[in-house]
């Protein structure tokens, strides 16, 4: 967004007025295609069935009960002014009561291919034009994550199952693709380091079922190819999150501990994911809580007795 700060001088102070100026930039908008469970793979109704509309307007606040605003101070300003729409101070009012401009306002997207892949581009707003960018701001509107259809960008459209459709700004998508090679790169490179270490992998993923809760917890008795397959199918589907993993180094040691502790029975994992001494002390729900409880200098001495625990047990 091109916005930008101005000086303004009144009455001897100088203030800080947002000045909007529409941005020279284009934005496509992406369906989001998932696998169906009963649609064979390039089904026409995978997305939407073929020449069906979705219509978008500003949702309603929850909190409120009142319609979303989906423009800034500084936005407003500038289309009831400067834009040339035939607009006057307040028109674009969210909460004006009559003739109401955004109750009207509805942004369609057509679904006329028979096919639509991640390739498809169902419509591209020119962000230079009025129109478009008003269009692009109730498009906005509607990406939240609890309920939302449009994810706010192509990196976050699986963050959300409610999700459709995704904004993806000229050369964003080329810039997500790098970097999920880059990912995916560092990814492998961690693979090729502990994949002739079964207990390794065994670790990297179990860690991985505890922080996030998204595959089963392995079993101790697997192979050491099927780690590496789980690995590799985890890199392929949530790269993010294995990465994220590998990445919190700082913590990952109290993370392997804590798993340790839960594999020997020195820890007990209670109602999903609350964590216990055996005495009953609760540690934390989550990992995230209990790392930070073995960090704290206070239980130092669990951490060590948790430890020492671990190294017997190694021992036999």
């Amino acid at each position: 967004m091109a916005n930008k700060s101005e000086e303004v001088v009144k009455a001897g102070k100088k203030e800080n007025t947002e000045v909007f100026h529409l941005p020279t930039t284009k934005v496509h908008l992406k369906p989001i295609v998932r696998k169906g469970r009963w649609l064979p793979e390039g089904h026409s109704g995978s997305f939407m069935y073929d020449h069906t509309v979705m219509g978008l307007q500003v949702p309603i606040d929850v909190k409120t009960g009142r319609l979303k605003n989906p423009l800034s101070k500084a936005e407003q300003e500038f289309f009831e002014n400067d834009a040339g729409l035939d607009l006057v101070k307040g028109d674009l009012n969210p909460f004006k009561k009559a003739d109401n401009f955004w109750k009207d306002f509805r942004v369609s997207v057509r679904k006329s291919d028979d096919v639509v892949t991640d390739q498809t581009i169902l419509m591209t707003l020119d962000l230079n034009k009025p129109m478009d960018y008003l269009q692009y701001k109730v498009l906005q509107t509607n990406s939240n994550p609890d309920g939302g259809i449009v994810a706010p960008s192509w990196e976050h459209r699986l963050m959300s199952g409610t999700y459709r459709v995704a904004l993806v700004h000229e050369g964003q998508q080329n810039q997500e693709k790098v970097k999920r090679a880059d990912m995916k790169k560092k990814a492998y490179k961690y693979l090729g380091k502990i994949d002739s270490s079964e207990l390794e992998m065994f670790d990297l993923l179990t860690v991985y079922y505890l922080e996030t809760g998204k595959s089963k917890r392995p079993s101790i008795d697997s192979s050491k190819e099927f780690y590496y397959t789980e690995l590799d199918a985890l890199i392929e589907n949530d790269l993010e999150g294995i990465v994220s993993v590998i990445d919190d180094s700082a913590n990952y040691d109290y993370k392997l501990l804590i798993h340790r502790g839960l594999k020997i029975g020195a820890l007990i994992m209670k109602n999903g994911n609350n964590i216990e001494t055996l005495e009953g002390v609760p540690i934390g729900t989550g990992l995230n809580q209990a790392i930070q409880w073995f960090k704290d200098d206070r239980h130092q001495q669990e951490y060590l007795t948790l430890q020492n625990q671990i190294d017997l047990n190694n021992k036999k």
